[in-house]
């Protein structure tokens, strides 16, 4: 009977031993597992936060990239596309001038006169026009503002156009007035008319480049470089919300 009590201790302590071990081994892989869960939180963390600045260095890098050379390559390019030429016309002005020369021909040391003439030639509707020159806009001239996304385009100034100008020649529009010398030997009409010929064109240039005149210029020209760069990059420009503005001289 005493042996069967000592081989049910036995027994029991061999169940409890099995049991400390199971609950020994349950709390084991408890803790890998919750280990493992932690691990994995801090990777995902580590992760988005990696991805995050990553993320947000690279938009760094888009603006800087844009301010720098998406811009100005893409302006380039469209106004290689848009237009080939230098000059953007902004103003065509009709001028109206009038010349006159006298003419007193005389001999003996100025003391006898044998003939005077006169003439007078107004020409009315000649035209001047006034350009800005659109191959000085050089890369130099585009700046861009990052902070307020402002595209700032420095232009040049309006200039009169020397090498354009239209001279009447319309008989209706060139009235004379003219007096000649009844003299065969006096003066010659004709002279003075090649006179006049010759400094018309400058006389034109003087009479379209008064304040008036260089004013509606300078409005102008405003207008059309709006109109320009608005028709070249305003889709560009609306895709990008990038606002531009003009710095006039």
């Amino acid at each position: 009977m005493a042996e069967t009590n000592e081989t049910n201790k036995t027994n029991n302590n061999q169940v409890d031993t099995n049991n400390s071990s199971g609950t020994k081994k349950n709390n084991s892989f408890l803790l890998k597992f919750l280990l493992i869960q932690l691990i994995v939180i801090v990777v995902v963390g580590f992760t988005t936060w990696h991805f995050a600045v990553i993320s947000t260095i690279k938009y760094i890098q888009n603006i800087l990239n844009f301010s720098r050379q998406t811009v100005k390559e893409y302006i380039f390019s469209e106004f290689g596309k848009t237009s080939t030429e230098k000059k953007l016309i902004v103003l065509t002005q009709d001028v109206s001038v009038e010349i006159s020369r006298d003419k007193d021909k005389r001999i003996l040391d100025d003391w006898l006169s044998i003939g005077s003439a006169n003439l007078k030639i107004k020409f009315i509707d000649n035209k001047v026009q006034y350009f800005v020159p659109l191959d000085e806009i050089k890369d130099s001239n585009f700046i861009y503002d990052a902070e307020s996304r402002t595209m700032k385009i420095e232009c040049p100034s309006v200039r009169l156009d020397k090498e354009m100008v239209f001279i009447q020649s319309d008989p209706n529009k060139v009235i004379k007035e003219e007096n000649g010398s009844l003299n065969p030997f006096g003066p010659k009409l004709k002279d003075l008319d090649k006179e006049i010929m010759s400094e018309i064109k400058n006389r034109i240039l003087i009479e379209g480049n008064k304040p008036l005149i260089r004013e509606k210029a300078q409005i102008e020209a405003r207008i059309a470089l709006e109109n320009l760069f608005n028709k070249v990059l305003g889709e560009f420009l609306r895709k990008e919300d990038v606002k531009l503005q003009l710095i006039y001289p």
